[in-house]
């Protein structure tokens, strides 16, 4: 029974697994290592579990994602570039039936 030794040493990988001993430990140490959001919500001084702003740009064709700061300020996280997208510019002017 080393790989349950082992497995009690592993600390828990950044992503959900829901058995940690089905997996080789190349790839344990690759779920261990943080996602690139993750890294760059902690460079931009980010908790995982702050709010979110999303603004979208129909014009530019371009989804934005804004993220609190520890300071309370919203930073842009990501931006998507926006492939299609159905209806007109310019402002809403009739409610659609929900």
């Amino acid at each position: 029974m080393v790989h349950a030794e082992r497995q009690r040493d592993v600390e828990m990988p950044e992503r959900p697994l829901e058995q940690v001993g089905q997996f080789s430990e190349t790839k344990l140490a690759y779920l261990k290592k943080p996602m690139p959001t993750l890294r760059q919500m902690e460079t931009l001084n980010m908790d995982r579990v702050a709010p979110i702003l999303i603004r979208i740009y129909k014009e530019e064709n371009t989804l934005e994602v804004w993220k609190q700061n520890r300071t309370g300020r919203f930073a842009l996280l990501k931006s998507y570039p926006i492939c299609k997208f159905s209806g007109k510019l310019g402002p809403k002017i009739i409610q659609a039936a929900i």
